[in-house]
């Protein structure tokens, strides 16, 4: 099975996120912050990805419960 690796984000528009790019570590990344930072954002963004990312090529609408 190979693994998906995701090294970096770059967010053009996404919440409060604008002209933003998060690198990553590609053993362990923590996302930490205060309250209200964008951490739920970043989490939301990555799983609106691949929800349109498995639509597309999977050609179906998948429930948000079934990506994570």
């Amino acid at each position: 099975m190979k693994k998906l690796i995701i090294k970096s984000l770059e967010i053009y528009g996404y919440g409060q996120f604008v002209q933003r790019k998060i690198e990553l570590n590609q053993t362990f990344t923590e996302i930490y912050g205060e309250n209200e930072a964008g951490k739920s954002t970043i989490q939301s963004f990555i799983h609106s990805i691949f929800k349109c990312l498995l639509s597309t090529f999977l050609g179906e609408v998948y429930r948000t419960d079934q990506i994570i």
